[in-house]
């Protein structure tokens, strides 16, 4: 907050006149009203909460020429304003939303799924273009840049998914069409290594923007961090150690990458000129490949044959292991996913908490451009791992509720030297550079292969 605190004061020393200033507070009971308001201002300051409370009970059906007994519309009007509590920016701030809006908004609003409050609480479809991210924090974010004025600021701390997935689409397309400058900064805010909030788990950004002009709509200009691991004892010097770089507009699609130098940069492309994504190859034949979908953040486990899952001494396909189907053959698929390029692309474009089929399907890799020296080469690394990986598990044992679990447990750490290897095989395949080499294998190592990263568990 000091830091916000002093972005707003050097805003206000750059200016000759007031600064106006919204703080959004993470309070579900709070932001609701924050959300609904009359999303048509009108041109007159005559007009009350009362006329504008009635139009938009209007838009929920509730006027009086759909009920036409006074009685009973007059409960259920009462009814809807108990549960949406419409704020009306145009009345309570009618000279700042006149002169343009806001000049600066900042905070940290609700992670909270859209369908948890829909029962309480409806937002009608057309009001806002993001309603279909499903989070209420999309939503808030919506209705800040709306109320900015041109070129003024919004800081929002948010979650990792807002321009991580492509569930999120809209808001990311809704943020670059009307902001000229976007500054993302992106923190590992789980016990993998530490949280960030003390009481609060999850991976966060931080998204700084200015509101574009007339002039400058959609000419943004765009800056990342990469996805930033941090210990308790290193928090103090967190900020200090950001370095942001700037995004090209081409390499964000549907998800922002998040990169901090020139190295991830040129890896990127090169990942990408070698780019026709799995569930584009249908001319070869396919074969099935289990991955781990959750369990260990710091390493992408895939196996040709399933890992012991046990409930009673009966094996069960477990919650965390997912099937997939590969260019045969599937080893080539299973040394991409043990790979470090593989994890630090991953890294910067999923949610960092999951491993999907489209994270997957999605990698920039196209088996048919692989000599046959290199095919042959990750297909014994991918066996050499596998081995590995079987070779170095124990075994988990415990009592539950329901029975009995005995499971694999699995050390990938100490594959590390294989994995190397594989990637010294794709660094020929996409022609990376021996410092392009030696970032990949190196990318994360301090918590890659810290106290307890290795370990894998149910």
């Amino acid at each position: 907050m000091p830091q916000l605190c002093l972005a707003v004061a050097s805003l206000a020393l750059s200016t000759s006149r007031p600064v106006s200033v919204v703080l959004l507070a993470n309070r579900l009971s709070l932001v609701l009203p924050y959300l609904l308001c009359y999303h048509t201002l009108l041109s007159s300051a005559v007009v009350s909460n009362t006329e504008l409370d009635s139009y938009l009970a209007g838009e929920y059906g509730i006027d009086q020429n759909n009920i036409p007994d006074k009685a009973v519309y007059a409960k259920k009007y009462e009814q809807w304003q108990l549960s949406h509590q419409p704020f009306h920016w145009f009345v309570e701030f009618y000279g700042i939303i006149k002169n343009g809006g806001f000049d600066v908004i900042i905070g940290n609003p609700p992670y909270v799924e859209y369908s948890k409050v829909r029962y309480i609480y409806s937002i009608q479809k057309n009001v806002l273009r993001t309603i279909d991210c499903g989070n209420l924090f999309a939503y808030a974010t919506e209705r800040a840049i709306s109320l900015a004025c041109e070129k003024g600021r919004v800081g929002l701390i948010v979650l990792l998914a807002s321009f991580g997935t492509t569930r999120m689409y809209p808001l990311q397309q809704l943020c670059r069409e009307n902001c000229d400058l976007i500054i993302a900064s992106h923190y590992e805010a789980t016990s993998h290594p530490s949280v960030i909030f003390v009481g609060v788990e999850a991976q966060l950004s931080i998204i700084l923007s200015r509101k574009a002009t007339l002039e400058n709509a959609k000419r943004g200009h765009y800056y990342t961090t990469n996805y930033i691991r941090t210990y308790s004892i290193e928090r103090p010097y967190l900020f200090e150690r950001l370095s942001y770089s700037a995004l090209k507009g081409d390499i964000w699609n549907q998800r922002m990458p998040r990169l901090c130098d020139a190295i991830e940069n040129s890896i990127l492309e090169k990942l990408q000129s070698k780019y026709q994504a799995f569930s584009g190859i249908t001319e070869i034949q396919k074969d099935g490949l289990y991955f781990r979908s959750m369990g260990n953040f710091f390493w992408k486990l895939a196996f040709t044959q399933e890992p012991v899952f046990q409930i009673n001494a009966i094996q069960q396909r477990s919650s965390t292991l997912s099937e997939i189907q590969v260019p045969k053959p599937k080893e080539v698929t299973q040394a991409l996913i043990y790979s470090n390029v593989f994890y630090w692309y991953w890294s910067i474009y999923s949610d960092v908490y999951h491993l999907t089929k489209s994270d997957i399907l999605g990698f920039p890799f196209n088996i048919l451009l692989l000599n046959e020296n290199n095919l042959h080469g990750l297909v014994d690394l991918a066996k050499s791992v596998e081995t590995e990986l079987f070779r170095t598990a124990k075994y988990g044992d415990y009592q539950r509720k329901n029975g009995r679990y005995v499971f694999h447990r699995f050390f990938p750490h100490s594959s590390k030297p294989i994995i190397d290897e594989i990637d010294r095989v794709l660094a020929q395949h996409y022609g990376f550079t021996d410092e392009e080499l030696d970032f990949i294998i190196n990318y994360d190592i301090k918590y890659r292969m810290g106290r307890d990263s290795g370990e894998e568990d149910e």
